[in-house]
């Protein structure tokens, strides 16, 4: 579609925008905690595999890799056999983003410890199987940033494309010692998604009440795990977007192992946790929303004038934005040049 230049110069002098967050959508992040030889975990890689294969999909899949509290000291063959085969590079070549498992035990452990596990990942014995890394046990302590910080950057001085996700659980940030060095903006920031709520459905619906630093945020910074769950439904779905997070598992796993099954098989099938969030997203999307971030603003523009020029491009870099529903600001379920002048009023804010 060819696109005027004059066209272009509107988009691209469009600034001053302050973001507009509107509805979240989702994605999953599973911790897969269960060995695929026994138990729960046969089921549990099946049910993933076939949720990262299936062609209706409309959200990203994030699997959290756990062989041994960590990377292990050799392979696993449940997981990856001598022939390159097994459950991993399956769910893998699926599609899924896999997230390696490193626990800092609240910023105890050594930081050569934990980038040697971090190498374990992208350079040992799992290379080409693992996207990013998963810091459990985070602490909530604001003086612990520039230790995240340095994990985060030596991640991606690996990966730059790895998402280092972090997990303290917990939605309040503490500063026992009243140093001034970082701020809870810094802390938030020093991985790329943080989880802030891990408990059960019950404290998620009676006692969640957010950092004020958490407002705001675009909806991949965010995510919230749910456990104890009597049943999945999508009134947990919505409440956890309405809540501003984009990363969610909910299960109705239970203490002390919540983790080690599929969420008593509810992960696919027509009531379970895939199937909702597919439900939920087909109804939540960011009118504007480009480049999928739930939020509205300049960052959107090169998305935008992609969508317009070569879809075909635009489609490889966002697999998950349906630019038909998200960039029709007409009305007419079809995305052209006739949807520039909504898009440009709406990021003048007129």
């Amino acid at each position: 579609m060819k696109v005027a230049s004059a066209t272009l110069f509107i988009l691209m002098a469009s600034v001053g925008l302050s973001n507009k967050v509107a509805a979240q959508t989702l994605r999953i992040l599973v911790p897969a905690y269960a060995n695929p030889c026994c138990d729960g975990g046969p089921e549990m890689w099946e049910n993933l595999v076939a949720v990262a294969s299936s062609p209706d999909r409309n959200f990203e899949l994030f699997v959290i890799f756990n062989p041994l509290n960590g990377p292990g000291t050799a392979v696993d063959p449940n997981y990856l056999q001598s022939d390159g085969s097994g459950p991993l590079p399956e769910l893998h070549a699926a599609g899924a983003i896999v997230q390696g498992y490193v626990a800092s035990n609240y910023s105890q452990v050594s930081l050569q410890t934990l980038k040697e596990q971090i190498d374990v990942y992208f350079a040992g014995f799992w290379a080409g199987h693992v996207d990013g890394i998963f810091i459990d046990e985070m602490s909530a302590d604001i003086a612990t940033t520039g230790y995240y910080q340095e994990l985060t950057n030596y991640v991606k001085s690996i990966s730059p494309q790895a998402r280092v996700i972090g997990n303290p659980g917990y939605f309040e940030f503490s500063n026992p010692s009243s140093q001034n060095q970082f701020s809870p903006q810094q802390y938030v920031n020093s991985v790329d998604t943080i989880i802030t709520f891990e408990n059960t459905n019950i404290e998620y619906t009676t006692n969640y009440s957010p950092d004020t630093v958490l407002s705001g945020l675009p909806c991949h910074k965010t995510g919230h795990i749910i456990h104890t769950l009597s049943s999945l439904s999508t009134d947990t779905l919505n409440l956890v977007a309405n809540r501003g997070a984009g990363f969610v598992y909910a299960t109705t796993g239970v203490l002390n192992t919540p983790y080690d099954q599929d969420a008593l098989g509810k992960l696919t099938g027509p009531t379970g946790l895939a199937q909702l969030v597919a439900q939920v997203n087909a109804t939540r999307f960011v009118l504007g929303d480009a480049n999928g971030d739930c939020l509205v603003n300049n960052l959107d523009i090169s998305g935008f004038i992609l969508a317009l020029t070569d879809p075909a491009a635009f489609r490889g870099r966002y697999p998950f934005v349906d630019y038909h529903q998200v960039l029709d600001f007409n009305g007419d379920s079809q995305f052209n040049n006739l949807d520039i002048g909504g898009f440009v009023q709406l990021l003048s804010g007129n």
